[in-house]
C-alpha cells in the first residue's frame, strides 16, 4: 500500500523516490495532526460541560479580561474621534529671535578684482606670471620673442607664440597693452645678419635688401621698399612698424 502511494506521487509530479517517500510522510503528518487538534477541542468541550456554573462564570469573566487587554494594547485598532472631544491643534507661535544676524548695507563693501595694466614691451618676466596662465616658461618665451622682434607693435602678435592658446592671450590682453614704440631696423646700414635675426625677415630677403641696397642705394619710402624683389604685401605689413625710412 505505501509503495503504492510513493508511485502514484513520483508519476503525478514527476518526484524521485526518496521526494515522493518525504511528501507521502508529510501528508500523514499532518493528518495526524488534524485528528489529534479535532481530539483536544473534543477534550475541552467536554471538559467545560462538567464545570459547575460558578466555575464556568469564573471562566467566562477570565476569558472577558484577557481579550479587553489584548484590544487595549492592539496598535492597528483604529480610534474614532467624534466632534465633542474633538480639540484643533493650537498654532505654534512665531518665533521672534532672528535665525541669523543680517549684515547691516552700510558695513558691506563689494570685493571688485582690481587690474593693473602693464606695458607689454617693458614688463618683466615677474610682472607677466601674475597674468592667468602665465608660467616661467611663458614668461620667458614672450619675453625672448619681444626682443627679437624690437617690441611688439600690436596684441596681435601673441598669437605667434608658440603654445599659448586663446583663453591665455585673452588674459594677457585684459591685463597688457602697447605703451612703448618698437625699435626699428636700419635697413640701409644693418649687415645681412643683423637683418636676418629680424623674425619678419629670411636669410634670403636679408641678401636681396643688401644686394638693392648696392644696386639702388637707400631705401628712403615705403614704395622703395615695395620695389624689393621678393617682398609683397603681407611682408610690407608686417615690417612697416619695424622699418626706419
Amino acid at each position: 500500500m505505501f509503495k503504492f502511494f510513493i508511485k502514484i506521487i513520483s508519476r503525478s509530479l514527476e518526484f524521485s523516490k526518496s521526494e515522493a517517500r518525504g511528501t507521502l510522510a508529510m501528508i500523514f503528518i499532518i493528518i495526524i495532526a488534524l485528528i489529534l487538534t479535532q481530539l483536544y477541542k473534543s477534550y475541552l468541550k467536554d471538559e467545560r460541560s462538567t464545570l459547575n456554573p460558578a466555575e464556568k462564570k469564573e471562566l467566562e469573566e477570565w476569558v472577558s479580561r484577557i481579550q479587553t487587554s489584548v484590544a487595549e494594547k492592539d496598535p492597528e485598532e483604529p480610534v474614532y474621534i467624534s466632534k465633542s472631544n474633538y480639540q484643533p491643534l493650537k498654532a505654534r507661535p512665531k518665533s521672534t529671535a532672528p535665525y541669523f544676524k543680517k549684515k547691516p548695507l552700510q558695513n558691506y563693501e563689494e570685493k571688485v578684482e582690481v587690474i593693473t595694466i602693464i606695458d607689454l614691451n617693458t614688463t618683466s618676466p615677474a610682472e607677466l606670471q601674475k597674468v592667468r596662465g602665465i608660467g616661467p616658461t611663458f614668461s620667458e618665451r614672450i619675453i625672448k620673442y619681444r626682443n627679437l622682434l624690437g617690441g611688439f607693435s600690436s596684441t596681435d602678435q601673441l598669437t605667434e607664440i608658440y603654445g599659448l592658446s586663446e583663453e591665455t592671450i585673452t588674459e594677457i590682453i585684459k591685463q597688457c597693452e602697447i605703451q612703448t614704440e618698437p625699435s626699428q631696423i636700419d635697413i640701409n646700414s644693418d649687415s645681412a645678419k643683423v637683418l636676418a635675426r629680424h623674425p619678419y625677415i629670411s636669410y634670403d630677403l636679408a641678401w636681396t635688401i643688401i644686394n638693392y641696397r648696392k644696386q639702388n642705394g637707400d631705401i628712403t619710402s615705403i614704395e622703395d621698399f615695395r620695389k624689393i624683389k621678393s617682398v609683397n604685401e603681407e611682408v610690407l605689413e608686417r615690417l612697416r612698424p619695424y622699418l626706419q625710412l
